[in-house]
């Protein structure tokens, strides 16, 4: 049980610092292509499935 936790807590931080990123990521996109809310629901959203995966994985 407290491993499961852990692993949850893990998930947690990795879904935040993704979306951290994501946001970034999202703004630099969305200048590029000139439609900044589309970069930015792209950014959070691939942010925060890389964050969990590697979340899982650490």
């Amino acid at each position: 049980m407290k491993k499961f936790f852990k692993n949850k807590f893990h998930i947690f931080i990795g879904l935040f610092l993704g979306c951290i990123f994501g946001l970034f990521l999202g703004f630099a996109i969305g200048g590029i292509i000139g439609i900044p809310v589309l970069g930015i629901v792209t950014g959070i959203s691939s942010g925060a499935i890389c964050g969990s995966l590697m979340a899982m994985f650490v």
